[in-house]
This record gives C-alpha cells, structure tokens and sequence, in this order.
C-alpha cells in the first residue's frame, strides 16, 4: 500500500525521462506493469492531457493518477486505492515544481535516445527530490500489503 512509482515523459516523442520506484517499494515484482500503465497513458492520452489538470485511471494493480505540465509533459504515480488521492495529487504538484526551471526540452532533444535501459531512469537527477516529498506524504503502513479484514466492522 502507498504510493509507489514515478514517471514522467514527454508526450510529443513517448519517452520517460524519470522512472522511479519508491524506497518501500524496490524489488516490486509489479514495477514494469508499473512503467507500462504510464507509458500507455503517454502513448494513448498523452495530448488530450491539459497542464495542471487531474486525472485517475484504476487499473489491476491500483490507480495511475496523472497531470501534465505546460510544456508537453505528463507525470503518473501509481498508488494503492487506499492512498488518498489528495496527497497523490500533492507530490504530482511538487514534482512538477521540481522541473520547472529545468530546460528539458532543449536537453531531450540534444540527446541522441533517452535511456530505457531499466526501472531506475534519472535523466535530470531528480530522484533525491523526488523521494524526500514522497517520505512527506507516505504513512507509516506504507510498503506493506494491504488485506482488509473481512470482520472488520469501523465503530463496534
């Protein structure tokens, strides 16, 4: 449970410059399923997401919720559906802000094929950021698995 995966990419050419699982999370054997929602996100969605706007997708292994910055780049996070949407939508605000004095766009394009050689994709170095705002916004039964009891009963 928790907030487990950040990407971003840019939508004009469908390529992640940051891939990033969550310190609770590494060795996640769901982390390329991970990669996958938000690719096809940027592949499928990618253009009709306006900046700053919010969106959530459900999916098998939890939700992807997604923006877009005004520049043509959309940032997901999966999360467990028990994660407050809120405070999801709260890191997808910092991350943005991380960016936004990074000239992506002429340091993208300078490159001859961005890196896909793996989960752990850091282009602009923003990893250390990145992890410190999620510590901000996780729980602490975050990185366990999540198993409602069934005779659980709120208020008794």
């Amino acid at each position: 449970r928790g907030m487990r995966y950040l990407a971003a990419g840019r939508v004009r050419d469908r390529r992640l410059f940051a891939s990033i699982l969550f310190p609770l999370f590494h060795g996640d054997p769901h982390e390329s399923s991970y990669r996958e929602a938000i690719e096809d996100i940027l592949r499928v969605a990618g253009t009709s997401v306006q900046a700053k706007t919010r969106h959530k997708l459900n999916f098998e292994l939890g939700i992807v919720y997604f923006t877009a910055d005004d520049r043509g780049n959309l940032f997901g996070i999966v999360a467990s559906d028990d994660f407050p949407m809120a405070d999801t939508f709260k890191l997808l605000e910092d991350i943005l802000d991380f960016f936004r004095d990074v000239d992506m766009s002429a340091a993208l394009d300078g490159m001859q094929s961005l890196k896909k050689d793996g989960p752990s994709d850091d282009i602009f170095g923003i990893r250390e950021k990145a992890v410190a705002a999620w510590k901000r916004y996780s729980r602490p039964d975050d990185g366990h698995v999540y198993l409602p009891a069934d005779d659980f009963a709120p208020g008794s």
